[in-house]
This record gives structure tokens, C-alpha cells and sequence, in this order.
């Protein structure tokens, strides 16, 4: 196995880890629960940690597939999408940390706050849906 597996196969982690948590910290605001909130706010967190190694094995495989795929700027693209991305991503998992956190445990963030982190996963799942649509142009050896 080389980075360009270790990146397709990984690439999918963080993807599902947000909509496995948006659905998560959906189900704890409706239903009130402060269980599921940490659950939910601690698999953001996760989530953006995956985030960021899925990127890093992206930058490695981008390095094994350079020469092999003659469209650079299709590399070049999708590493840019996902870098934005992965921004979003690890800026909403640093958010939902602290989020968890606030004030001091056992407290929870108000409301408003948890309904923003949870507007905000949707926009980070658009961005990584971009990025993975840019990625799906590149010819992998």
C-alpha cells in the first residue's frame, strides 16, 4: 500500500465523521439531551482530526502521482478544495471542543451556539464534497 490507497481509503473518515455528527448533535437538540451533545461535539472534534490526516496522506500521495498524471492543475485544484476544506473542518472540530468545554464541564455551550456548529458542519460537508468532486477528476496509478 502506498499514500495514494492510504489517502483514498481515509479520505472517506472524515466525510462520514461529520454527518455522523451533524445527525448526532441534530438528534441531541431536538431531544434536549446532554449526553448526545457531548457525543455529538466530541465526534466533531474527532472529525476534524481526520480531517487533517486525510490531508496529510493527500499531500503524500499528490507527491507518488505528480508525474504519472499529466492535468497538474487538476491536482492542484483538488488540493486547493481540500485544503479550504480541511480548514473548515479542523476550525469546526477546534469550535466544537470548545463548545464542549464552555464554561467548564459539566456546563454545555448555550443553545445558539450548538445550532451555529451544527449550520456550520453543513457548510463544511458542501466543502468537502467539493473537494471531493475535484479529486474524482484525478487519474490515479
Amino acid at each position: 500500500m502506498n499514500w495514494t490507497h492510504a489517502h483514498l481509503a481515509l479520505n472517506h473518515l472524515p466525510f462520514g465523521g461529520l454527518l455522523f455528527s451533524a445527525a448526532a448533535l441534530s438528534l441531541a437538540l431536538w431531544r434536549r439531551s446532554d449526553e448526545l451533545t457531548r457525543f455529538g461535539l466530541d465526534t466533531l472534534a474527532a472529525t476534524g482530526l481526520l480531517s487533517a490526516v486525510a490531508f496529510a496522506t493527500g499531500q503524500a500521495a499528490g507527491d507518488l502521482i505528480a508525474d504519472a498524471d499529466p492535468l497538474t492543475a487538476t491536482v492542484q485544484a483538488h488540493a486547493d478544495a481540500a485544503m479550504i476544506a480541511m480548514i473548515a473542518a479542523t476550525s469546526l472540530g477546534t469550535a466544537a471542543l470548545w463548545a464542549r468545554l464552555y464554561p467548564r464541564p459539566p456546563a454545555l455551550a448555550p443553545r445558539p451556539i450548538l445550532i451555529a456548529l451544527l449550520a456550520a458542519a453543513g457548510i463544511c460537508a458542501a466543502l468537502m464534497a467539493w473537494a471531493a468532486a475535484e479529486g474524482g477528476h484525478i487519474r490515479h496509478p
